[in-house]
């Protein structure tokens, strides 16, 4: 089983060109505590958007048919092969990109979507699906803010 971990505008909007639109350093922070001590998955553009590679504390997987070998990381050609490898003592997590949430969502193994939903349209170029009708809504926090941004953190879980 794995998890998704996501920040998306109000039109699920989560990057543009290879980068967040938004800077909000308490979704930075809740992504690493959830993160730490666990298995990334990611794609190639992700891995490649990472200031810092890899993720310090986590098993790092890459999906890429153009890479071989990362250092840090692993390369794998699809997230079958990757959920394969994974440490199964850990939690599994996929942190982007669009290629990789979309398919997540729609595999029989994604358990969770944790998402920060900002209540803002940014301009993005890329986007991630709505989620499955078999995803439940089952927590959100209070509504936070930063500066004009307003955004709340969720859980949604697939029923099964």
């Amino acid at each position: 089983m794995f998890s998704i971990i996501v920040a998306a505008d109000i039109n699920n909007g989560i990057g543009k060109n290879g980068k967040l639109p938004w800077n909000i350093p308490d979704d930075l922070r809740i992504f690493r505590t959830i993160t730490t001590n666990s298995t990334v998955i990611m794609g190639r553009k992700t891995w490649e958007s990472l200031p810092v590679k890899p993720l310090k504390n986590r098993h790092n997987i890459v999906i890429s048919n153009t890479l071989d070998l990362l250092d840090g990381a692993v390369v794998c050609k699809d997230l079958e092969k990757a959920l394969q490898i994974s440490d199964s003592s850990n939690d599994i997590f996929i942190i982007g990109g669009s290629k990789l949430y979309n398919e997540g969502m729609s595999h029989y193994k994604c358990r969770d979507i944790i998402i920060t939903r900002i209540y803002k349209d940014f301009e993005c170029d890329t986007f991630i699906n709505k989620f499955p009708l078999d995803f439940i809504h089952i927590y959100s926090s209070d509504i936070k803010s930063i500066d004009d941004l307003k955004y709340v953190n969720q859980i949604w879980t697939k029923v099964t």
